[in-house]
């Protein structure tokens, strides 16, 4: 164990790591003290002892053993924190720079970027010290940002900027929900952590959902939207229906119906949750929008249609839509089919447990 008073450092355990060392300036700076010099030390010493005997690396409070720097527990994602930090700082300088603040969607503009930039300084903080503080504000931040760029996305698609009555309405309509579902969000973080107690609770439980839970949400969202455009976009015109546009609402619908097999089957019916049949199930699905997707924006780009159109405008958001879907099913195709490549010779037919919808099992010490 670790012994420490002003500064001092004594190391007690096996005969073989028995020393004595001053802790750093920089260490007591950022609030090293004996149980988390303790545990880091000793997480280093597992992870020697584990790769001399050929023995797979663990995690440690559901992460993977690091290597500090000036006390800075993470330097690596501190600096890659840091570097999309001066990105945003970069993007809202240009901003001011070049759209008159008489432009109606320019304070939307440098919402994004100062969302942006509160998410990667919290970010930075988290990946210096490890506090439940700063991990809740880290997630917190990061929640905000994703939330304010949803926000966002309908009201420069749909220029609720810009409107009369009817569209002001929506507008707040608008904002009220997506301020209530960040409550809901924080407000549900937060009772985790109370009710388990556990400081590094919500680290498990993102670590655990990382692969599964956030992707198929997301998923599931995006295609419910696209759903609900195309639907828009078909019933614009009772005599013309194009086979592009028709292919899009039935992907839509295929994809709600994929994620019900991709989430239930693991859980309820594990025989029919083969890693073929899930790593067919996404292949497929990131084929139909990509080819629909693209199918639909070439369409658009012949028939020539104008922005002033309601229903141009709602074809449009469509397509970008369907390419965020088509990228989020190529992500998880590849985690599947990596999963079958590193199981290729153990026979097993389970699917990937860190793509299934519940906390799953991680080596852990």
């Amino acid at each position: 164990m670790l012994h420490m008073a002003t500064g001092y450092l004594n190391f007690e355990n096996a005969s073989k790591y028995n020393r004595t060392f001053i802790q750093s300036l920089f260490h007591r700076l950022l609030l090293w003290n004996c149980p988390s010099e303790c545990d880091y030390t000793c997480q280093h010493i597992i992870t020697a002892q584990r790769v001399s005997d050929s023995q797979p690396v663990v995690q440690f409070h559901g992460k993977w053993p690091f290597y500090r720097f000036l006390g800075i527990q993470e330097p690596f994602s501190v600096l890659f924190s840091l570097l999309n930090f001066l990105a945003h700082q970069n993007g809202l300088s240009k901003l001011h720079a070049n759209i008159p603040a008489s432009y109606s969607l320019r304070r939307y503009y440098v919402l994004l970027a100062y969302f942006g930039m509160a998410s990667w300084a919290f970010s930075m903080i988290f990946h210096t010290r490890d506090f439940t503080v700063t991990e809740e504000l880290d997630y917190f931040a990061a929640g905000g940002s994703v939330l304010y760029g949803m926000y966002y996305t309908p009201i420069r698609i749909f220029r609720l900027d810009r409107g009369g009555r009817k569209t002001k309405s929506l507008l707040r309509a608008w904002t009220v929900l997506c301020i209530g579902l960040y409550a809901a969000h924080v407000g549900y973080l937060k009772w985790l952590l109370v009710s388990t107690g556990n400081e590094n609770y919500l680290s498990k439980i993102i670590m655990a959902f990382a692969y599964s839970l956030h992707l198929r949400v997301v998923q599931g969202l995006f295609a419910v939207i696209i759903l609900g455009l195309m639907a828009y976009v078909n019933s614009w015109s009772y005599y013309w229906s194009p086979s592009s546009a028709n292919f899009l609402l039935f992907v839509s619908v295929w994809t709600l119906l994929t994620l019900l097999y991709l989430t239930l089957a693991p859980l309820h019916f594990p025989t029919a949750a083969h890693k073929f049949g899930i790593l067919g199930a996404e292949a497929l699905a990131m084929l139909f929008w990509f080819a629909g997707f693209i199918a639909f924006a070439v369409l658009l780009t012949d028939i020539g249609c104008g922005r002033h159109w309601a229903v141009c405008r709602a074809s449009e958001a469509a397509v970008v839509f369907a390419a965020f879907e088509w990228l989020l099913f190529a992500a998880t195709t590849i985690m599947a089919s990596l999963h079958v490549w590193r199981t290729k010779e153990s026979g097993d037919a389970r699917p990937d447990p860190d793509m299934e919808v519940h906390p799953t099992s991680y080596p852990s010490v």
